[in-house]
């Protein structure tokens, strides 16, 4: 499955449950990856 992520492509595993996607998204954050900027005010 492919999904946008800040306007990038990104490759995701078929039946991925919501969970599982918000973790990979997160791995990538706090690798500097797609999304390394933070929207979050307290972070």
């Amino acid at each position: 499955m492919q999904i946008q992520f800040n306007d990038e492509p990104m490759q995701c595993a078929d039946g991925l449950s919501v969970i599982d996607l918000l973790t990979q998204l997160n791995q990538l954050k706090t690798r500097g990856g797609a999304g390394a900027e933070s929207t979050d005010p307290a972070a």
